[in-house]
């Protein structure tokens, strides 16, 4: 399955680089699935067999191509993108709850239908859908059916430097339209079969079952993302820390999950017999149990891949073979790219895919490297291979993603997932047990202490020294890194020459980028207002350096934003500014930057910063490529008249109302002016 399943992942690649016209395509993949279809009911001869193996082979990438293409808005002409007018009233369906708070319920939905003149037309498409809460809103399940009285938006907000790009992660899930709805402008009309519905109550019961348990809130947050995967109670610091020390796939169900309960299932029926109706029995048990759980927690991506993989598994067993692992896995991801191929760019698919290939490769290959005499040294070595051949396949893509590497990643890994998997047991069998006088109790204190522990030691790791510096990795050094690893593996496990030479050779390359990628890194020039609504955030990058601006420079969300800014741009200085400083007339530098009376400037760029009364005429001594406007206090649009051929661009901080942001946008767009609002658009991000 491996040689059919990756040239069909290489065709989805492939289409979303190079867009065709979907009857082009899909009219090419008919011809050559006939082609296909004729040349293997012809004989062929042993010498020119390799003819056919290549059809196949391109009939696969060509079908990824095709199924991707075939996805898109464009190839569906009741797609709602196809209106104009994309108001409602508009009938969905919802597909997953996202979070909820106790001020919105967030949620990915399918648009079935929209009402014009009275008439329900047939629409089509996804949407992410935020709502303000009713009565029915705690209610709200996959498969209900919602009417919504709103407008379709673009999600077109722009993210801060290497902070979460919203729209980036929207459309790896093949949304890019998101509505807002308030109190009163959605209902419930009815709901529709969903494969979950049978365990809707069952999730009711345990976050039921859960709050009656006695465990204190932060632990209860964790036993909900273990069991039903829901981390909405997870507060950010545990998601940091658990980020940091490279232990944060524990509190996503996944894999790791899904076969901690296929092992305990298999252990419990174990000594169940041999025959075949034996081994039949055993099979639809562990099945059983594998989708119940898929259900309880939801049907999330991650749980069923996981789930669909250990199918297949069982599967093989039943058939009295030794299951093909990889096989298995690329039949698993195969399956489900077929159901949906825009999960291949979902960061979750990539990084359980790619860890499960990763222990597939090269457990076997690291735990020969030491065969402990002691029991538990030897429990501890298999732990620790497991995490070295996992990390050896996801480190670069997550070093792309994140911008950083958890260093302590191995020690951390040892302690937390030992423990965490006891505390999976111990949470089922809290569920079952809560209510037990003596014994429930006690499993509720052992599971409080033992998440306490996992809690403090993810702190540990997380803030110790270098425990997550920052690296950058492009698309190209990514693949070279994946050269190297398998290049390396290779030399290593199976002692192939070439193989060295192509190490070395790669090594040269990725050696040589870093290179290029540091005298770019020291040349850099940016100009970036934060993604703050509320108060004007800013920053310089000059080369290494990052001089940022805050109302307030102790603030915990700006210092955050910095942070990730620091990493995405590949800054090694930092340096806060109070935002009264800019407006004071005396001059001070900092990190080859300028500033004073309300001007900053650095070799490349210059930006005025407006503030207080906009009545009088404003006065620059030079051109400015930025204007900045923020806590105004009087306006007149025309104060900036005598600077229309001074200025570059006008950026409206976050904070200002929005009539003031409605005239400034007149203004500039009758002068010419590119205007661009904080509050409406997202971040501001200049380079020269």
């Amino acid at each position: 399955m491996v040689r059919f399943a990756l040239p069909f992942m290489v065709g989805i690649v492939l289409a979303r680089w190079y867009a065709l016209p979907w009857m082009w395509i899909a009219a090419t993949w008919t011809l050559a699935t006939v082609v296909v279809i004729r040349m293997l009911f012809w004989r062929v001869e042993r010498p020119v067999r390799w003819r056919r193996g290549t059809a196949i082979v391109a009939w696969f990438l060509l079908s990824g191509a095709t199924i991707h293409t075939l996805s898109r808005p464009e190839a569906h002409r009741s797609h709602f993108i196809h209106d104009i007018d994309r108001s409602g009233p508009w009938l969905v369906e919802v597909d997953a709850i996202n979070g909820s708070s106790g001020r919105t319920l967030r949620l990915d939905a399918t648009v079935k239908g929209r009402w014009i003149e009275g008439a329900l037309l047939e629409r089509t498409g996804r949407v992410m859908a935020t709502l303000l809460p009713r009565d029915t809103t705690q209610g709200l399940r996959p498969g209900d059916r919602l009417l919504m009285d709103a407008p379709l938006e673009a999600i077109d907000r722009i993210a801060d430097p290497g902070g979460f790009d919203r729209r980036a992660w929207a459309a790896s899930k093949g949304i890019a339209h998101e509505i807002f709805v308030s109190a009163d402008e959605w209902k419930l009309l009815d709901h529709r079969p969903h494969w979950t519905d049978p365990f809707a109550n069952a999730r009711a019961q345990v976050d039921h079952w859960l709050r009656r348990s006695g465990l204190p809130d932060r632990e209860r947050g964790l036993v909900k993302a273990l069991v039903l995967g829901q981390r909405d109670e997870v507060d950010r610091d545990q998601n940091t820390a658990f980020a940091r020390s490279g232990t944060i796939h524990v509190l996503a169900v996944s894999g790791m999950h899904v076969g901690l309960i296929y092992l305990l299932i298999g252990q419990l029926l174990r000594g169940m017999g041999a025959s075949t109706g034996w081994r039949w029995l055993r099979m639809i048990i562990i099945l059983l149990v594998l989708w119940g759980y898929a259900g309880l927690t939801g049907g999330s991506p991650s749980v069923l891949r996981a789930t669909v993989m250990f199918t297949l598994f069982s599967l093989a067993q039943l058939r009295d073979r030794r299951p093909d692992q990889l096989n298995s896995l690329f039949s698993a991801g195969f399956l489900l790219l077929v159901w949906d191929p825009g999960m291949l760019v979902q960061a979750s698919f990539q990084l359980s895919f790619l860890a499960v290939l990763g222990i597939l490769l090269f457990l076997k290959p690291i735990q020969r490297l030491w065969q402990p005499r002691w029991w538990v040294l030897e429990q501890l070595w298999s732990l620790a291979a497991v995490s070295l051949a996992a990390q050896a396949f996801t480190t670069p893509v997550s070093i792309l993603l994140f911008n950083a590497f958890p260093v302590w990643f191995l020690p951390a890994n040892l302690v937390i997932v030992t423990a965490m998997t006891f505390a999976v047991y111990l949470s089922i069998a809290l569920l079952v047990l809560h209510t037990v006088p003596v014994i429930g109790p006690l499993i509720a204190w052992a599971l409080t202490e033992l998440l306490t522990f996992v809690g403090h030691t993810a702190d540990l790791f997380a803030w110790m020294p270098g425990a997550y510096p920052a690296i950058r990795l492009g698309g190209t050094g990514v693949l070279l890194l994946y050269a190297i690893i398998l290049l390396g593996g290779a030399w290593w496990a199976w002692r192939w020459r070439w193989a060295g030479w192509g190490l070395a050779f790669s090594l040269m390359l990725i050696l040589t980028g870093w290179v290029f990628q540091a005298r770019e890194t020291h040349a850099q020039r940016q100009f970036v207002v934060y993604d703050n609504r509320k108060v004007l955030d800013a920053a310089f990058v000059c080369g290494r350096s990052l001089i940022a601006v805050g109302t307030d420079t102790t603030e915990e969300f700006l210092r955050a934003k910095v942070d990730r800014h620091m990493r995405y741009a590949g800054s090694s200085a930092m340096t806060l500014i109070p935002l009264a400083d800019l407006q004071r007339n005396t001059v001070r530098t900092v990190d080859g930057t300028a500033f004073g009376a309300g001007v900053w400037v650095n070799d490349r760029m210059s930006v005025a910063f407006l503030t207080g009364d906009l009545r009088r005429p404003s006065r620059f001594a030079a051109p400015v490529d930025v204007v900045v406007i923020h806590d105004i206090q009087r306006m007149d649009t025309t104060a900036l008249n005598g600077h229309l051929e001074q200025m570059g661009h006008l950026v409206l901080a976050g904070g200002m109302r929005w009539r003031h942001r409605a005239q400034w946008r007149s203004w500039a767009m009758a002068h010419g002016i590119p205007v661009h609002s904080v509050q409406d658009d997202g971040a501001f991000i200049l380079r020269p």
